[in-house]
């Protein structure tokens, strides 16, 4: 089941993409069971669509980490790789998941569909500085978004929230990949956090440059 689209970021860190398609659940399982995943889990999700989810997730992880390497989620909703050295950043959307592995460094990785609906909410993830921009184009709000949601996963606090306290530089574009320096920020803390987005047909990836 070696279906996975992989970015060789560093020698340290990559970035996986997987798509997950709604009749897929008895193959994922079969596939899983046989790597002698703990599936006990799974008995407790009862959302077809979250079970896929969470399936994809583990296939992903089997494939590209180490067939003994799992996930689990701390009580800030984090997720944990366990059974492997490293850290995990995980998105989904649509019919996409992205997985970012660091082998040294805390990690974030989003991935969104674009939608011209954003055009109606960019006040709620925009800073005034970013909102003054005059940005309408969808796939554009779409990379600051996910960029921010990427930022926000690689902080890892729960009481950050996207407007108030994470803001974007102007995004360069070079070649299929832009960058972009973010920056954290609070009464307690400034920090400068690099970011790579990449488009991918309808959909926008983005991801934490830090190894």
């Amino acid at each position: 089941m070696h279906s996975n689209t992989l970015f060789h970021i560093s020698d340290t860190h990559s970035i996986v993409l997987r798509n997950i398609k709604d009749n897929m659940e008895a193959e994922l399982f079969e596939y899983l069971q046989k790597e002698e995943c703990n599936l006990l889990p799974l008995n407790n999700i009862h959302n077809k669509r979250r079970r896929i989810e969470w399936l994809s997730t583990r296939v992903a992880i089997k494939d590209t980490i180490d067939s003994a390497a799992d996930v689990q989620y701390d009580k800030q909703g984090r997720p944990q790789l366990i059974g492997n050295k490293g850290h995990i950043s995980i998105s989904h959307s649509y019919d996409m998941l992205a997985l970012s592995y660091s082998l040294e460094h805390k990690t974030g990785v989003d991935i969104q569909k674009v939608n011209a609906k954003i055009n109606t909410i960019k006040r709620k993830f925009l800073t005034v500085n970013e909102y003054a921009r005059g940005i309408k184009d969808p796939h554009e709000l779409t990379k600051y978004w996910a960029a921010k949601e990427a930022m926000f996963k690689y902080h890892g606090e729960q009481d950050y929230f996207l407007r108030q306290n994470f803001e974007l530089n102007q995004i360069s574009p070079k070649g299929k990949v832009s960058e972009v320096e973010g920056i954290i920020f609070s009464e307690k803390l400034k920090k400068e956090v690099k970011l790579h987005l990449i488009q991918l047909d309808d959909y926008i990836l983005a991801y934490v440059v830090n190894s």
